[in-house]
């Protein structure tokens, strides 16, 4: 897979890392993914590992938001999303499992890029985006995207 980059506003880009790319930076990566895994979810070395074996399968993409000033890439973000497959309906659904701000983002930009998403998940086969945050901000701009709001209890 190739590296994709789709330009959200001047000097600003979204950006699917190619697996290549997300193990060569592997740490540095994932060092900013560990900040905000789901709810619920422990940091370790095994989840480490799976995340990486899922970029290399496929089914894990490692996305970085980027402001581009004077030719130099200023990473904004880290999104991780994972395609599966849901056990009754048999259908694909992608997870926004990890998204991590670096530095501010304009809320018109999230926008921007829930739409790459969109525009992703749309192309293949994808019908449904499913997230999980305890980020109310980002909660609000789903719902502008027409999301529906479910809540979860953890058990402990």
């Amino acid at each position: 897979m190739e590296e994709v980059f789709r330009k959200l506003d001047d000097g600003y880009h979204i950006i699917l890392l190619s697996p290549q790319k997300v193990k060569d930076r592997w740490e540095s990566l994932f060092h900013y993914i560990r900040q905000s895994l789901p709810p619920g979810t422990e940091d370790s070395e095994i989840l480490k590992g799976n995340l990486l074996l899922g970029v290399e399968k496929g089914t894990t993409h490692v996305w970085i938001g980027v402001e581009v000033k004077e030719g130099i890439q200023h990473l904004c973000g880290i999104l991780v999303t994972v395609i599966s497959i849901e056990p009754l309906s048999e259908t694909k659904v992608m997870v926004i499992y990890s998204l991590t701000s670096v530095s501010s983002i304009l809320p018109s930009l999230w926008l921007k890029g829930f739409e790459v998403l969109k525009q992703f998940a749309k192309s293949n086969g994808i019908n449904s985006i499913i997230a999980y945050t305890t980020n109310e901000q980002l909660a609000m701009l789903a719902k502008k995207l027409g999301a529906v709001i479910h809540y979860t209890v953890e058990v402990k």
